[in-house]
């Protein structure tokens, strides 16, 4: 948790979902530059705690992620987020997953 009085930093989070569309944290880093070698270890780290190989990566167009998810999973499906609208405020979602977020969220 943040506090008005702390500085903040940039994290690195990877969100995955169940088959039955359950929002699932798998990995979580603070401090995150976003260069490639530090996203690849990132991934690394996941696949070294049991992580198989996604179905898909949805992520932004930061450089080093990009390059990171090349590298450590070629032959992955990728797709750019795309924010949508929603009636969550601020908060927003890969329109594809909005269905899957809502059901999870209603649970």
């Amino acid at each position: 948790m943040i506090r008005p009085d702390q500085r903040r930093e940039p994290v690195l989070a990877a969100w995955g979902f169940t088959s039955g569309g359950t929002k699932v944290l798998l990995h979580l880093i603070g401090g995150f530059k976003g260069d490639a070698k530090e996203v690849s270890a990132f991934f690394q780290d996941m696949r070294s705690r049991g992580l198989g190989d996604p179905l898909l990566i949805i992520r932004d167009g930061a450089d080093g992620i990009i390059k990171a998810i090349e590298t450590c999973f070629p032959r992955l499906e990728r797709q750019r987020l795309k924010i949508i609208p929603n009636t969550f405020g601020e908060k927003a979602v890969p329109k594809f997953m909005f269905g899957a977020m809502i059901r999870a969220a209603e649970r």
